[in-house]
């Protein structure tokens, strides 16, 4: 810092100066900014999701994961809304999010379903958090992780626990949970009526020793679609294993209608 002396003719003469010794401050100025920069870098090239918005919910930020994700480039985001890539069905959850950070809960996580610019669903695993400034909430913050394939292999596993391999077919433990759940009903409605049909293949053993176990597995499939066809969509036909079938019928009025369906599969 400088000062100009002036002479009784108001004539500069002379400079003073002061000099101070900043390069500390200069030098945690530059590893700030190496910061920052290393932060935009990672937020940038993170496989994850990572997004900030408004606090009524409009993207005011999303990485390149983001834009590669979702199909949207970063000024196509700024034009959208969060509620407008998230289906109907979880706006509640969103909103019920927002209002719990707005309420002082610093952190939040939770599953959603966002909509790409192709119209497909994925799901995410979201941490949002609320920002603020001056002690005052300025923006939402995201990080969302996509686990859609995870979500479908979970599905996968649980259908499969409860489905027949080969027909595709509710399988024996599927059934007896369904069947549980009609004699449960019965209880409570004495008005309620269900019948169990039992069903195998006749000489079954012929075509598997004379065609072999291929053809065998074909016809297996093909008598289990002309078993659905059979069936109303309240019914429920399952395999039990090689060539034997159950089918539940529930809340018929007769055990007539056991027996009209029993003929009507026959007659298939």
């Amino acid at each position: 810092r400088g000062y100009i002396i002036y002479d009784e003719n108001f004539q500069p003469s002379r400079m003073i100066g002061a000099m101070a010794d900043v390069t500390e401050r200069k030098l945690a100025e530059d590893a700030l900014r190496e910061s920052e920069e290393r932060y935009r870098e990672l937020i940038e090239n993170a496989n994850d999701l990572i997004y900030t918005t408004d606090l009524e919910g409009n993207f005011t930020s999303l990485n390149k994961a983001g834009e590669r994700i979702l199909g949207y480039s970063q000024d196509e985001a700024l034009q959208k809304n969060y509620f407008s890539i998230v289906p109907d069905e979880h706006h509640k959850v969103i909103e019920k999010v927002f209002k719990r950070q707005l309420e002082g809960k610093q952190r939040t996580d939770f599953e959603v379903d966002f909509i790409t610019v192709e119209n497909e669903r994925l799901t995410f695993e979201v941490s949002s958090r609320i920002i603020h400034q001056n002690s005052q909430p300025i923006e939402f913050q995201g990080i969302a992780r996509n686990i859609s394939e995870r979500k479908w292999a979970e599905a996968q596993l649980r259908h499969n626990a409860m489905h027949d391999a080969l027909t595709g077919l509710p399988n024996r433990s599927l059934l007896m949970n369904q069947l549980r759940q009609a004699i449960a009903r019965k209880r409570r409605n004495l008005d309620f009526r269900f019948a169990v049909l039992f069903l195998d293949i006749d000489r079954f053993k012929i075509i598997n020793d004379s065609l072999g176990h291929l053809i065998g597995d074909k016809l297996l499939c093909g008598i289990a679609e002309k078993l659905k066809e059979c069936i109303r969509s309240v019914d429920t036909v399952s395999r039990l294993g090689g060539d034997e079938f159950v089918i539940l019928l529930e809340d018929i009025r007769s055990i007539s209608d056991a027996i009209h369906v029993a003929e009507r599969i026959l007659q298939s």
